[in-house]
């Protein structure tokens, strides 16, 4: 009964949920970091973010980044 209540509050509508897996190549859409491109590490599903390794140069750096601000590359 709750999950139809759910459906009918939200107008029938579900989002789609993303997907995110250890591995994957993704580029950083928002913040300071915009534009940056890197692989995720570690995916953290109950704070909803992940552990990503960005370049800089000759360096390699490890950030937690929350999934709002990633997107996947194709």
């Amino acid at each position: 009964k709750e999950f139809a209540t759910w459906i009918y509050e939200n107008n029938g509508l579900v989002e789609v949920s993303k997907a995110y897996s250890i591995g994957q190549s993704i580029r950083i859409i928002e913040g300071p970091l915009k534009a940056q491109q890197g692989s995720i590490i570690k995916v953290d599903k109950r704070n909803r973010n992940c552990f990503v390794a960005l370049r800089f140069n000759e360096t390699t750096f490890q950030v937690w980044l929350a999934f709002d601000y990633i997107e996947i590359n194709a």
